[in-house]
């Protein structure tokens, strides 16, 4: 996935400014779009002057710089403009063609490259799916794991969908997809694991009991909580109601938490009031977790 596409760009040189003395700086490998020609030590404060100059028309793509070097061993810098605001020399504002007189710069006409490295999520995926199919809207975080919803036109590319999720976002190690609706006394539902960074297993699969890909650590109401996600009842999207109620509590108080699942209200109310907290679940994964982030947060 590769396209090139001509922007205009300030080529701008690293000669030292009227009046300025300064150490030469450590090479810079941003994209260019201004450069003027000049000698001796190079003089960031020129390329400063012309991003704060050109800051409204500057490119600003995801995961590309705005400046990059004119050639191999030339001193000059680009400064890259965006072509919706730019598309052409004769497009240039009187006021960055004043700028770049002043400084000894000029507009040049210049190649970008773009690759899959360069798009974000969505980009890369409006690329990659056919068309008529969306891109997932909204997922579901927990640690590490990433829980879709995929409706039926997307299932078909559930694996592309994960794997353009874990090269675009660094934290995400697992993707999951629900495939059946909650049906037991424990509220876990059956799921497939369409990436897998963590254990290595292959994909895609029906994730297992205990499946090492789906254990994870969440950090909510100032305490960390571990969990396997396969295994118990979670939803990251309850946070604000588990603050609210976590933040009615008070020293002294005695709390009662039949149904406490991993301990989202428990252990929060031990840590953070002092309240006498007694807690149970009947699900004994979530039971195992419940006295292990007890531990954890130093309360059990």
């Amino acid at each position: 996935m590769q396209e090139s596409r001509r922007v205009v760009a300030l080529r701008i040189g690293e000669g030292r400014l009227p009046g300025l003395a300064c150490a030469a700086p450590p090479p810079l490998t941003c994209p260019p779009v201004l450069s003027g020609v000049g000698n001796g030590c190079a003089a960031p404060q020129c390329i400063a002057a012309a991003l704060k100059e050109l800051k409204d028309v500057l490119l600003n793509q995801a995961r590309r710089p705005n400046v990059v070097a004119a050639g191999e061993g030339v001193k000059e810098k680009l400064v890259l403009l965006n072509p919706e605001h730019v598309p052409a020399l004769d497009s240039v504002p009187a006021a960055c063609q004043k700028f770049a007189q002043d400084k000894g710069g000029s507009f040049v006409d210049h190649a970008v490259i773009t690759s899959y490295a360069n798009y974000t999520f969505d980009e890369a995926l409006r690329k990659l799916l056919p068309e008529g199919v969306e891109v997932p809207g909204s997922f579901e975080t927990i640690g590490h794991v990433a829980h879709l919803n995929l409706r039926p036109p997307q299932e078909p590319y559930r694996l592309l969908i994960a794997q353009v999720m874990v090269d675009k976002y660094a934290a995400i190690k697992t993707v999951v997809h629900k495939t059946g609706s909650i049906t037991n006394e424990f509220r876990v539902f059956s799921m497939e694991v369409l990436a897998d960074q963590v254990s290595g297993g292959s994909v895609p699969r029906l994730a297992g009991a205990s499946d090492a890909a789906l254990e994870t650590t969440v950090k909510q109401c100032g305490c960390a909580f571990k969990l396997n996600f396969g295994d118990v009842y979670w939803n990251s999207r309850l946070e604000g109601e588990h603050s609210r109620l976590v933040a009615s509590f008070k020293a002294g108080d005695v709390v009662w938490d039949l149904m406490a699942g991993i301990g989202p209200f428990a252990v929060p109310a031990a840590k953070l009031h002092r309240c006498e907290v007694h807690a149970n679940d009947l699900n004994p994964r979530s039971h195992h977790y419940l006295v292990e982030n007890a531990k954890l947060n130093k309360v059990g």
